[in-house]
């Protein structure tokens, strides 16, 4: 883990857009839900490593976008919250390695960026999100096509 990450986290917020995927449990939205290979231009409002995502817009990925999931996990954890650092700590245990068999190089050869959403705490204490979906792109938004098996 010689690079670092374009963005040390991105939280999941509630907003979804160009999809069904949100629903409603509750009066709560739920987190979105985001399958593996799909592409999206992730919105946030600054680049912060725990900035809530304003908006999760789902395109085809044969248009021009930022990011494609190529991992998602949902923790077996209860309890408490483990913060932040510890957030991100876990999402980076589990992406780093989930790169390589996705793109076809590993992070640290690649001239990609990645990034990750993972539960913000509300999410965690009232909906029990505990999925963590990781990402490969470019802030710039110049992908077009998928990342899977890009060697890039």
């Amino acid at each position: 883990m010689n690079r670092p990450l374009l963005t040390a986290a991105l939280v999941a917020a509630v907003t979804l857009s160009g999809c069904s995927a949100v629903q409603e449990e509750a009066g709560k939205a739920l987190p979105p839900q985001i399958a593996i290979g799909e592409c999206t231009n992730l919105e946030f409002p600054e680049q912060d490593a725990t900035a809530e995502v304003a908006d999760i817009t789902k395109v085809d990925c044969g248009e021009a976008h930022k990011w494609e999931t190529f991992a998602d996990k949902r923790l077996d954890l209860d309890g408490e919250y483990p913060g932040d650092e510890g957030m991100a700590a876990i999402a980076e245990e589990f992406c780093y390695p989930e790169f390589e068999p996705f793109v076809g190089v590993s992070y640290d050869d690649s001239v990609l960026d990645m990034t990750y959403l993972t539960p913000t705490p509300d999410g965690w204490a009232q909906l029990r999100d505990r999925t963590i979906t990781c990402f490969v792109g470019s802030e710039a938004g110049d992908i077009t096509g998928t990342l899977k098996g890009s060697n890039r």
